[in-house]
């Protein structure tokens, strides 16, 4: 399993939480960091037919990164 911690700003993460709400892509822990399961996020984008993460973060492909991200 790989994991990819990501530094992100707090406004950033609220628009994530805010953008994604199902808990099987995403969730946030007690420390306020959001997890991010990437196979679950490739099937989410596929059946909405947008990357709502990328287009926040700026960064290209979620999944080639790791399994799971980190947005600390």
């Amino acid at each position: 399993m790989n994991i990819k911690d990501i530094s992100i700003s707090n406004n950033k993460k609220k628009q994530i939480l805010s953008a994604i709400s199902n808990h099987s892509v995403l969730f946030q822990e007690e420390s306020g960091d959001i997890v991010v399961n990437t196979k679950a996020y490739q099937t989410y984008k596929e059946e909405k037919g947008q990357a709502p993460i990328e287009e926040i973060t700026g960064l290209e492909s979620l999944e080639d990164l790791a399994d799971y991200i980190v947005f600390q």
